[in-house]
């Protein structure tokens, strides 16, 4: 996924915009178009839930990652 689109994605609050939609361009979903919004809609810090998933399912070691998170509270 290109950078502009990631960008998009992570911005996609539904308090401001609607769903980013950016299509399934390598078939990996049957060809159906992915709808991403914002991660604060999950978590005040979704970096952390990324480094908790990396660590439970063994893709990365803690030692290996670091985590930098800008952004700020409401």
């Amino acid at each position: 996924m290109s950078l502009s689109k990631m960008t998009l994605a992570s911005a996609a609050t539904p308090y401001y915009f609607r769903p980013a939609t950016i299509p399934d361009v390598n078939n990996v979903n049957d060809g159906k178009d992915y709808l991403y919004i914002s991660g604060d809609n999950v978590a005040q810090s979704p970096a952390m839930y990324s480094m908790l998933h990396a660590i439970d399912k063994g893709l990365a070691d803690e030692k290996d990652i670091c985590v930098v998170s800008v952004g700020n509270i409401n």
